[in-house]
C-alpha cells in the first residue's frame, strides 16, 4: 500500500516511496489520473466556478445521474420549472392516440395493410376520386388513364375476363379468356346407367385436369376411366351404374411447362359474296407445334379452330370489314395477331327471274299440287301465283275463303302478300293470289295448295317461279276493274328491281307489257279461267291488255327489292 515516507526513518528511500505514492493518483505527466477524484474526495465547496476552466468538463466526463437537481442552482431550477409540458394534440388532453384525421389523411384507407406507407399518399393524387357515388353499376372499376387522372371501367359480360390492352384509354377491356369464355367446368353426372357420360368444356386443346368426386360424405375421389374424343369435349365411362347427380366432375387447366407463344400468322382473304368472307392463315410456327387459331373480326373475337381456313358468314352486303387472327400452340399461348387484312362482301346483283315449277291446276275442287326444283342462288326468293275460279252460277271473293293457304315441305311458311278479285255486276267470277317465302332451301320440294269457300265449288290453278337478288318485297298491288277492256296492274319496279304481276282472266290477254313466265288456260266449267305470271325488270310496269268485249279480269303484283338498297 502506497504512503508518504515517515520522517527519521526510510533513510535512503524516500524517493522511491514518495515516487510510489504519487503514481497512484498522478500520471507521469503530472495530471491526475482519470476518475482518481471522487466525489468523497472533494470537501463541499473546494471546487467552484473560478476555479474550473470553461468546456474543462464535458459530458463524456460526467456518469449518468452524477448531477442531480438538487444539486442545480436554484436559478437553474427555476429555468426548467417555467416549460411547459405537452397537454394537448388536436384538442385532446391527456394520453393521445393519433389518428389520419389528427394529421390532415382523414381520405386515406390504409386499414387493408398495416404497412402501407400512409405518408406517400398526397390529398392531390386523391382529392375526390374516390367518390363511390361514381360507380353506377356493381363491378365498376376505376383504371388510371395516365399521371393523376382515373375513370371509370364499367363491368363487362358474364364469363369475360380483364385483358390487358395498351390502346385502350385505360389499358384494360373486357373480353373472352384465349380458352374461350371460361378458366374451368365442374357439372354433376349420374343419371341411372353406367353411361358414358359426355362433358364439354371451353378449355380447348392444351392439357386438362379432369377430377371425379362423389357428391355428399365426404367428397372422395374415385378413378374411373376418361377419354379426351375433341379438345373441348371428355367421355367419362364407367364400369358401374351412377345414380343421379351421384358424381361431380371437375375440369381445370393442367400445369403448362410452355410458356412462349407461336409466331404471328400470315392471314389472306380466299373468297367473298354477298354475305360470306373466306380467310386462310399460314406461316405460325411453335416449338410444340400450332393447335389452332383464334379468329377476329372488326377487332372482336368470333371464333376458334383447329384448322387453317375460316369463312365468316351472316355479314351485311356491300359493307367492308377487318379481319385478323392468331396462332396457339398446345399450351394455349396465343400468338400476336396476324397482319390484318379489309374486304368488303359483295354488292348484290340485280333482280333476276331464275327458275320456275312445273305448275298445276284441278277442275275437282280448291286443292292441287307440283314440284319445284330450286337451284342455288344468293337471296332466292320464292312467288307463288294462283288462279282460282267457279263452276256456272257459283261465286265469291277471297276475302271470304274459309282458308287460302300453301304448305311445302320447305322450312318456312309461304305467306299471303296479296289478292284482287274478278268480278262483273256483284258476281265474284274467280280470283288472282299472290304467296311469297324468302330464301328456299335447294333441292325438289312439293308445294300443296288449298282454297276452300262455303258454298263454292273452287277450281284452282297455279304456278311458283324464283328470283335472285331480293332484299326485300313491296306492297301488293291490285286491280279489279270490273268492266271489259285494258287490264291496268301497274306495279312499277325501279333500276335494278323486279315487277312481278299474277293476272287471270275469262279469256287470253292480248299482249302484255312483260316477260310471261307461267301461263295456263282452258274451260273450268265458269268464267276466269285464264292465268298467267308475268314479270318485268327495270324501270317498267306489269300490264295486261285484251280484246274481249264482255270478259272480265283482275290482278296483283309485287315489286321484288334488291338486297342491299
Amino acid at each position: 500500500m502506497a504512503r508518504l515516507p515517515q520522517p527519521g526513518s526510510d533513510n535512503g528511500t524516500w524517493g522511491d516511496i514518495l515516487n510510489d505514492y504519487l503514481s497512484q493518483t498522478l500520471k507521469p505527466d503530472g495530471t491526475l489520473k482519470d476518475d482518481s477524484v471522487t466525489n468523497a474526495a472533494i470537501a463541499a465547496d473546494a471546487v467552484n466556478a473560478t476555479s474550473i476552466v470553461d468546456g474543462s468538463i464535458t459530458n463524456a466526463q460526467l456518469a449518468d445521474g452524477t448531477i442531480q437537481e438538487a444539486k442545480l442552482s436554484p436559478l437553474v431550477q427555476a429555468k426548467l420549472d417555467a416549460i411547459a409540458p405537452v397537454t394537448s394534440v388536436a384538442g385532446k388532453t391527456g394520453d393521445v392516440t393519433l389518428t389520419k384525421s389528427d394529421v390532415g389523411l382523414s381520405n386515406v384507407d390504409n386499414t387493408s395493410d398495416a404497412n402501407k406507407p400512409i405518408g406517400n399518399a398526397t390529398l392531390a393524387a386523391l382529392g375526390d376520386k374516390t367518390d363511390k357515388s361514381s360507380l353506377t353499376t356493381k363491378g365498376d372499376l376505376y383504371v388510371a388513364t395516365g399521371p393523376g387522372a382515373i375513370t371509370r371501367l364499367g363491368v363487362g359480360a358474364d364469363g369475360q375476363v380483364l385483358t390487358a390492352d395498351s390502346a385502350q384509354p385505360g389499358g384494360l377491356k373486357w373480353a373472352l379468356s384465349a380458352g374461350g369464355s371460361a378458366i374451368g367446368y365442374a357439372t354433376n353426372v349420374g343419371d341411372g346407367t353406367v353411361g358414358p357420360y359426355t362433358i364439354t368444356h371451353n378449355l380447348g386443346s392444351r392439357d386438362v385436369l379432369v377430377n371425379v368426386y362423389k357428391n355428399g360424405g365426404t367428397f372422395e375421389e374415385i378413378l374411373v376411366r376418361i377419354d379426351r374424343t375433341t379438345p373441348n369435349a371428355i367421355v367419362l365411362r364407367p364400369d358401374e351404374t351412377w345414380t343421379n347427380n351421384q358424381y361431380r366432375v371437375v375440369v381445370g387447366f393442367a400445369a403448362q411447362s410452355d410458356v412462349t407463344p407461336p409466331t404471328a400468322p400470315t392471314l389472306a382473304v380466299t373468297g367473298h359474296d354477298l354475305s360470306t368472307v373466306s380467310l386462310a392463315v399460314s406461316g405460325a410456327t411453335d416449338s410444340g407445334g400450332v393447335a389452332g387459331y383464334n379468329w377476329y373480326r372488326n377487332g372482336s373475337f368470333i371464333d376458334r379452330t383447329t384448322g387453317t381456313t375460316y369463312t365468316h358468314t351472316g355479314l351485311d352486303a356491300a359493307t367492308s370489314y377487318t379481319f385478323t387472327a392468331t396462332a396457339l400452340d398446345l399450351s394455349d399461348n396465343e400468338s400476336v395477331p396476324s397482319n390484318t387484312v379489309a374486304q368488303s362482301t359483295d354488292a348484290p346483283a340485280d333482280v333476276a327471274y331464275a327458275s320456275t315449277g312445273a305448275g298445276n291446276r284441278t277442275t275437282s275442287g280448291g286443292a292441287t299440287s307440283w314440284t319445284h326444283t330450286v337451284s342455288t342462288g344468293v337471296s332466292r326468293y320464292m312467288i307463288v301465283g294462283l288462279i282460282t275460279t267457279h263452276t256456272s252460277g257459283q261465286w265469291g271473293s277471297y276475302t271470304g275463303y274459309t282458308t287460302r293457304t300453301v304448305t311445302s315441305d320447305i322450312s318456312g311458311a309461304l305467306t299471303f302478300l296479296g289478292g284482287a278479285a274478278i268480278g262483273v255486276n256483284g258476281q265474284w267470277q274467280g280470283n288472282a293470289m299472290l304467296f311469297g317465302l324468302a330464301n328456299p332451301a335447294v333441292g325438289t320440294h312439293t308445294l300443296s295448295v288449298s282454297i276452300v269457300r262455303s258454298g263454292v265449288a273452287i277450281a284452282v290453278m297455279g304456278n311458283s317461279v324464283i328470283y335472285t337478288g331480293v332484299g326485300s318485297v313491296g306492297t301488293a298491288v291490285s286491280y279489279q276493274p270490273n268492266a271489259s277492256g285494258a287490264l291496268a296492274l301497274s306495279v312499277t319496279s325501279a333500276t335494278n328491281n323486279m315487277a312481278v304481276g299474277v293476272a287471270g282472266f275469262d279469256n287470253s290477254p292480248t299482249s302484255n307489257s312483260g316477260t310471261i313466265r307461267y301461263s295456263d288456260g282452258a274451260a273450268i266449267g265458269g268464267q276466269g279461267d285464264f292465268g298467267f305470271i308475268v314479270d318485268a325488270s327495270g324501270a317498267a310496269t306489269v300490264n295486261f291488255t285484251t280484246s274481249s268485249s264482255g270478259h272480265y279480269r283482275a290482278g296483283v303484283g309485287v315489286n321484288l327489292i334488291k338486297a342491299g338498297s
